[in-house]
């Protein structure tokens, strides 16, 4: 079972992925999602990472039109392979979100 504020930072990124009509959900949709959750935010502000800089920096890039943006008509929403490959080295299982 998923930490409840893990799985709450997944929704939000599958969420973003799916408001923007993103066809795959990314690392990045995902560590966007991650600076709303106060957990995460501790263990980068460990980490020394500027959270003002990295939001600033990554979020307009989420905001331009997406090589991979689905058609009005279409709107599922995958995890793309690096995402995927991401969440099972921390295991994490795949099918929990694709079943959004």
């Amino acid at each position: 079972m998923l930490n409840q504020e893990l799985e709450l930072s997944l929704n939000m990124a599958f969420a973003r992925a799916r408001e923007h009509r993103h066809e795959f959900m990314t690392v990045e949709h995902l560590l966007l999602a991650l600076l709303s959750n106060p957990s995460a935010r501790e263990a980068l502000e460990a980490c020394s990472v500027d959270l003002v800089a990295l939001r600033q920096n990554w979020k307009p890039l989420l905001n331009k039109p997406h090589p991979f943006c689905l058609p009005v008509k279409r709107s599922a929403t995958h995890t793309d392979a690096e995402f995927s490959a991401c969440t099972a080295t921390c295991g994490l299982p795949c099918p929990v979100l694709r079943s959004q």
